[in-house]
């Protein structure tokens, strides 16, 4: 008996969607403009949604992919009271000083944005690859691992220089690329590292990496210069961290300037931008986004 009435509310089902096919059918045979709105409208809708999932979906995937992304914050810093800016760089005292008055520190790491370089091997010359300086914590404190070289030599001399995997072939073809060596803007340095490439997901944007300590004139500026991160030990709390942090790093005035420092998880780290507050510009792209899609589908739905 249960079986009959599956079947026959199953049939039921069945007619009932036929019928509503047939009465569709009729009314755009009657109303046959409401094709032309109704279609493309549910068309443009579905489009639209699919489009901001997507854009979203790459937007909070920023890092991510950091094995330690869920334990290394940034540090950052607001200038100015009334007219406020918030800076993604700090003084070299945050990196050589700090660490050491804040407990929940395991290991830090700062980065200077280099800029493109021209680069001349004995085969061929480039002027298209990007260079950033690091400390030698880089790969520790985002869980990196080298493809080739020894991780806690990569960056430990100042001729040193870590290649990304796609430049490695680029400069030297595929095999070992460990020892070789290529004029870097006139320096010669020496590759002591491969490393695999950086998804487009990250702040990162390099083909090469250098000892921080081999270019003495950005160490020696006594100004904000450079991105900061920390690597928080296991077990430690997170917002007692960022607290010590703040009050380790609270700069106060600097001149007519006061600076306030605050930090920011890496895995809230999507769309950074230098120098400009990150969630302001995400928030502006999203809303923009949402505005034009609003534009596009509404007009649709007031049939």
């Amino acid at each position: 008996m249960n079986n009959i009435n599956k079947i026959l509310s199953e049939l039921l089902t069945r007619d009932e969607m036929i019928i509503n096919i047939k009465y569709a059918i009729r009314i755009l045979k009657r109303n046959p403009l409401l094709l032309y709105i109704s279609v493309p409208g549910l068309a443009v809708g579905l489009c639209a949604i699919l489009l901001l999932v997507v854009y979203l979906n790459f937007e909070l995937s920023f890092d991510k992919h950091f094995p330690t992304c869920d334990r290394v914050l940034r540090l950052c810093n607001t200038e100015g009271e009334e007219k406020s800016r918030t800076l993604s760089i700090s003084l070299r005292t945050a990196y050589t000083q700090l660490p050491a008055r804040v407990p929940e520190i395991e290991k830090a790491v700062q980065t200077y944005p280099g800029w493109v370089t021209k680069v001349e091997t004995d085969k061929a010359s480039f002027s298209d690859l990007n260079l950033i300086y690091a400390d030698p914590e880089f790969f520790d404190v985002f869980g990196l691992k080298l493809l080739q070289g020894n991780i806690n030599e990569a960056l430990s001399a100042k001729s040193n220089i870590v290649l990304t995997k796609s430049t490695a072939e680029k400069l030297f073809g595929p095999g070992n690329s460990i020892g070789k060596s290529f004029k870097l803007d006139k320096l010669t340095v020496i590759v002591s590292g491969v490393m695999n490439d950086l998804p487009k997901t990250t702040h990162f944007k390099f083909d090469m990496l250098m000892p921080l300590e081999s270019n003495s004139f950005i160490t020696s500026q006594g100004s904000l210069e450079f991105r900061t991160y920390y690597l928080i030990k296991k077990g430690a709390g997170i917002e007692k961290a960022r607290q010590n942090i703040a009050a380790a790093n609270e700069y106060g005035k600097e001149g007519d300037r006061l600076i306030k420092a605050k930090q920011k998880p890496l895995r809230n780290c999507f769309a950074i931008y230098t120098c400009i507050p990150k969630h302001r510009t995400t928030w502006f792209r999203e809303q923009t986004l949402l505005n034009c899609i609003s534009l596009l589908v509404l007009p649709y739905l007031s049939f």
